[in-house]
Parts: structure tokens; sequence; C-alpha cells
């Protein structure tokens, strides 16, 4: 048992599982017409909210912390630009720019005791550079792999916005006029 009243075990667990389903939730968008993305961040936001409160009833509602909705509405103001950034760059390459800026802020908040956290200091300070800064060339690397975004995004059934009936009905108002 740690300090905290957790089992590492536990930890280690949900861990795993994060990693192996982490970004899986966006795959379908590279199939499916998801239009602007908002009724898909509707859902999504619906989805993990429901899960969160879950989780909250199932450990008996602990202390609740307004300033973390804060980090809730700018990561859900983020998702909103999920569907047209994976619609341009792609799925790759779009989970790692959003992955690689998530460590390095991470990094940098605990390292230098950014939004109100206490700086820590490690025992070993170049291997934390080093580290940081291998994730920052591993991004840089993979920014330059092609991903194969289709050219022509149009869906084959399309409908035109205005018909013929709306500029008809437009021309006999204008000659009445």
């Amino acid at each position: 048992m740690n300090n905290n009243g957790t089992d590492p075990a536990i930890g280690y667990i949900c861990s795993s599982i994060a990693i192996l389903l982490f970004g899986s939730n966006f795959v379908p968008l590279k199939k499916c017409d998801t239009g602007d993305g908002m009724f898909l961040q509707w859902i999504l936001c619906a989805a993990i909210w429901l899960v969160a409160l879950v989780v909250n009833l199932i450990l008996h509602c602990p202390k609740f912390w307004p300033f973390a909705m804060l980090g809730g509405c700018i990561w859900a103001t983020g998702n909103i630009a999920v569907v047209p950034i994976i619609k341009t760059i792609g799925l790759g390459l779009g989970i790692l720019i959003w992955g690689s800026f998530n460590a390095l802020t991470g990094w940098a908040s605990s390292r230098f005791g950014w939004f109100g956290m206490d700086a820590e200091e490690v025992p070993k300070p170049l291997l934390n550079y080093i580290g940081a800064g291998l994730s920052v060339v591993s991004a840089f690397i993979f920014l330059f792999i092609k991903s194969e975004i289709p050219n022509n995004t149009c869906s084959v059934d399309t409908t035109p916005l205005i018909t013929e009936r709306v500029s008809i009905v437009r021309e006999a108002t204008l000659l009445d006029a």
C-alpha cells in the first residue's frame, strides 16, 4: 500500500489500459462523415461526463475542485478542433502533436512550478532534460511522415444549397415588385 491508500498494482493496470486505448475513440472519424464535429464533441463530452459521474459516485463524492473545471473547459474547447484536425493532417500526426504538447506541458509545469505547482527537483537533472529533448526530437522526426489524407473529402451524395425552385420563386418575386 502507498501512503495515500492506493495499491500501485491498480495504478499500473489502469495506466496499461489507458496506454492501449489512447486515441482509439478517434479511429472511426477517418471512416465516418462527421460534418463539422460539433455533434461528435457533444456526444464525446456527454459520455466522458457520465463516466466521471459514475467514478465520482464510486469514490463516494470526494472533495470538488472548481479550478479543475477550467482545465475541463479548455480540454472540451480543444476537442472541438479534433474533427478538422484529423481530416486535415491525419490521426497519427494529430495525436502526436496533442500528446507531445501535453507531455511537455506536464513536464515543464512540474519541473519549473507552473500553474501553481511546486517545482520539483529531480535527482538527475541531465536525464530529465534529455528525456524532454527526446520527446521534442521524436515529434520533429514524426512530422516528416506523410499522412494519407484523401484529396476529395466531398461525399458522393451532395445536395446543393440553392435549388432551382428557390431561384424561380425569387425571380417571380422580383417581377411582381
